[in-house]
């Protein structure tokens, strides 16, 4: 019994220092260049490796000639059976605050190896709350919004686009 609690002891060791030691930097410069080619740039940003993850400092997230968001501080956790991308705050170009509210507090999307065909979204903002997942096998993505009475009057034209149930808003989207 010794002997299986020593072996699992240094998988988990063995395991976190590849996690250490691979070269955050480097994957995320080339999964940019992966990138380009579809027309999503992030430039302005200072990255800084974390050991068990990355961290992305100030920048601007665009698309094409659009700009997205500016960004403050993003955050990349590769935990191997648990990974983490996180986002807090940032703010949305005024290109798009006519269709949505610019203000986002926390964007969190979560992937585990438990339930490896599902990605989990949370966000935060001046549109309320929002929870929903990508289903990888049935190819879906939903996504519920409790916003407030003031955003739903003002965004109208977005929240048409949703059916309402008890929980909030949702959007629905195959793909």
């Amino acid at each position: 019994m010794r002997r299986i609690v020593m072996a699992l002891a240094w998988v988990v060791v063995v395991l976190l220092l590849i996690v250490v030691f691979l070269p955050k930097k480097e994957l995320y410069f080339l999964a940019e260049r992966h990138l380009a080619p579809l027309g999503v740039s992030i430039t302005g940003e200072r990255v800084r490796d974390l050991g068990l993850g990355l961290r992305l400092s100030g920048g601007h997230l665009r698309y094409g000639d659009m700009a997205i968001a500016d960004l403050n501080q993003t955050t990349l956790w590769l935990m191997l059976g648990y990974n983490r991308f996180e986002m807090a705050p940032f703010s949305l170009s005024s290109d798009l605050g006519s269709i949505l509210p610019a203000e986002v507090e926390h964007l969190a999307i979560t992937h585990t190896l438990l339930m490896p065909h599902r990605i989990f979204l949370e966000a935060s903002g001046a549109f309320g709350q929002a929870k929903g997942e990508v289903n990888l096998l049935d190819r879906n993505l939903s996504i519920t919004l409790e916003a407030p009475g003031e955003i739903q009057s003002r965004y109208r034209q977005l929240f048409n686009q949703m059916q309402r149930s008890e929980e909030g808003f949702v959007y629905e989207l195959a793909f």
